[in-house]
């Protein structure tokens, strides 16, 4: 457990709860911890789905990272089709977001394996040119397509949309 407090005396601080699995460490849980006269109150929560982006360009991912995290989701990415597939396995994400042309024309790779190996996971195509994507995207399964031009907000919203269908395409 990592525990990072901000004020004096431990006013404030935040408890993470780790796992590792020998490649990468994964945030299991956090928790707020918040001093006060009666002594520690603290609130446990799971960290949110985890988000996999699919982007080679450091500020497109940065700012990703602050979209995907400001929402409570837990942001990964992978800069290549290879690492997506790996992280697939290990992660288990909820969503994947892929820059089309990253990796010199991943998201087809990335759909197409994914699919050959019987995994489903919602993929969201977030792009510069929509009209060209929107066909291809049809044609080999991915979820929605999404013009950078529309802002990070409609790319927040398609997220949403997706996590909230498969809430409700979840066997009881």
């Amino acid at each position: 457990m990592l525990v990072l407090t901000r004020g004096g005396l431990r006013s404030s601080a935040l408890a993470l709860d780790f796992s590792y699995n020998g490649d990468r460490f994964a945030v299991l849980s956090q928790a707020q911890l918040d001093g006060n006269d009666s002594g520690r109150k603290v609130t446990v929560s799971p960290m949110g789905p985890r988000i996999l982006v699919v982007e080679d360009d450091p500020r497109t991912k940065e700012a990703l990272a602050d979209l995907i995290q400001s929402e409570g989701w837990e942001f990964h990415v992978a800069d290549t089709v290879e690492e997506a597939l790996a992280a697939t396995g290990d992660l288990g994400p909820e969503v994947i977001v892929v820059e089309p042309r990253c990796d010199q024309g991943g998201a087809g790779s990335l759909l197409f394996k994914l699919r050959q190996r019987g995994e489903w996971t919602p993929v969201l195509l977030y792009t510069d040119d929509p009209a060209y994507d929107e066909q291809y995207a049809l044609e080999h399964g991915a979820s929605d397509v999404i013009p950078k031009a529309a802002g990070p907000a409609a790319l927040r919203d398609s997220i949403a949309r997706v996590l909230a269908d498969e809430e409700t395409d979840r066997p009881l």
